[in-house]
C-alpha cells in the first residue's frame, strides 16, 4: 500500500471517529457555521423580583456603583437591555424578559466567554439596587 493511500486511511478513519464524539461535533458545528459555542454558555441567568423596567434601572445604577460605562439602556415593560463596560473595554451586557408585572428574568453575559465571578457580582449589585429602590418609584417609569 502507497503512502499517500495509507495517509487518506488514516486521516478518513480519524475524522469519523472525531465526528461521532459529541464534544468534536459540536466545535466542528461551531467551527462551520461561525457561531460561538462559547456564547451558547457562559450567560448568568437569574429571576428578579421586579418588572423589566425596574430591574432595568436597578441595573444602570449597579453599573454606576461598580463605575462600569453605561453604553445603552432600553426598556418596555415587557424587556429591557443595558450594555457597559469596564475601564479594560469589557462588554457587559444585562438582557431582561419579564415573566409577569413584579418578576423578570435576567441574563447577564461577560465578554466573550463569560466571567463567572464578575457576573455575579452584576447580579449581587442589581438585587441590592432593587431591595434599596422603593417599590412605587422603581415601577413608576
Amino acid at each position: 500500500m502507497s503512502r499517500t493511500l495509507l495517509r487518506w486511511i488514516v486521516g478518513l478513519f480519524l475524522g469519523l471517529a472525531c465526528a461521532t464524539q459529541a464534544g468534536c461535533l459540536v466545535v466542528a458545528a461551531a467551527a462551520g457555521t461561525g457561531a460561538g459555542v462559547a456564547y451558547v454558555q457562559g450567560d448568568l441567568d437569574a429571576t428578579l423580583d421586579a418588572g423589566p423596567v425596574a430591574a432595568a434601572d436597578a441595573t444602570e445604577r449597579a453599573f454606576k456603583e461598580l463605575d462600569l460605562a453605561v453604553i445603552s439602556k432600553e426598556s418596555s415593560s415587557l424587556d429591557a437591555k443595558v450594555i457597559g463596560r469596564t475601564a479594560r473595554d469589557v462588554k457587559l451586557t444585562v438582557v431582561i424578559k419579564g415573566e409577569s408585572d413584579k418578576l423578570s428574568r435576567v441574563s447577564i453575559r461577560t465578554g466573550v466567554f463569560g466571567d463567572d465571578a464578575m457576573q455575579h457580582r452584576v447580579l449581587e449589585k442589581i438585587r441590592e439596587q432593587l431591595a434599596a429602590a422603593p417599590a412605587n418609584v422603581a415601577d413608576a417609569h
